[in-house]
């Protein structure tokens, strides 16, 4: 699974005071904006401060794309992702080197099965930062879900020498390495996916289906459980 970047909270810049009353709500719909369940705010509310601040006409023109951009982590995280992709596209034609929103952008669209404009939007990405582990991370998942593997492989090499202690990447890799018949490497893949993150479901699984295809059955159903004990319906 492809993820998405979070915000690091900047205050919005405000153009003008307004009234006591109406500064009070419009305060209260920026707390909103920037909070999470992390912070006592549910998604919702969070997109409904969002809403009232851009709305609302007192954000400076550099924070709008903040607000857009929040907005549309709450929409992802309630699995709205047209909509929170419409939010990173205003973003993204406010503010045209917004990286974090290409990241999440991307992740909408693959998301929505859309994996050519997932892995344009991972592009850019790179281009802006090429240090984001994550925009290589996610670009290497959008080329296996075309089927691609050959691709996937250097964008995980990369998100890995940018995070060795990746487990998702490590497992995913090993699954690129499985689709390409590389048993030996997907092997080695899972069993370091394993060692950082024990109760990994997925690299209990991936392993299962290697160990089945070199023909290792009772390892491949020793694995199946440990996964399905970890995560009941993977694989169903």
């Amino acid at each position: 699974m492809s993820r998405i970047a979070h915000a690091t909270f900047a205050a919005f810049a405000v153009l003008a005071l307004a009234s006591a009353p109406a500064r009070a709500d419009f305060d209260s719909d920026v707390k909103a904006c920037q909070g999470s369940p992390d912070t006592g705010v549910g998604w919702q509310d969070s997109i409904d401060g969002c809403t009232g601040a851009i709305q609302s006409g007192k954000l400076a023109a550099d924070s709008l794309p903040t607000a857009y951009y929040y907005r549309g982590i709450g929409y992802d995280s309630l699995e709205q992702y047209a909509r929170a992709k419409a939010d990173y596209t205003e973003a993204i034609r406010l503010k045209p080197d917004y990286e974090d929103a290409y990241v999440n952008r991307g992740t909408d669209y693959d998301n929505l099965h859309d994996f050519n404009s997932a892995i344009a939007d991972y592009d850019k990405a790179i281009k802006l930062l090429p240090s984001d582990q994550m925009a290589w991370f996610n670009r290497a998942n959008s080329y296996r879900h075309l089927g691609d593997n050959k691709r996937a492989l250097p964008d995980y090499d990369q998100a890995l020498k940018l995070n060795p202690k990746d487990a998702d990447a490590l497992s995913n890799r090993g699954n690129a390495h499985r689709d390409l018949h590389r048993y030996k490497e997907a092997m080695a893949d899972y069993a370091s996916a394993l060692t950082i993150d024990p109760k990994h479901a997925k690299a209990y699984y991936g392993r299962s289906l290697t160990e089945r295809a070199m023909g290792d059955t009772n390892s491949a159903d020793a694995d199946l459980a440990k996964a399905r004990t970890l995560q009941p319906d993977i694989g169903k």
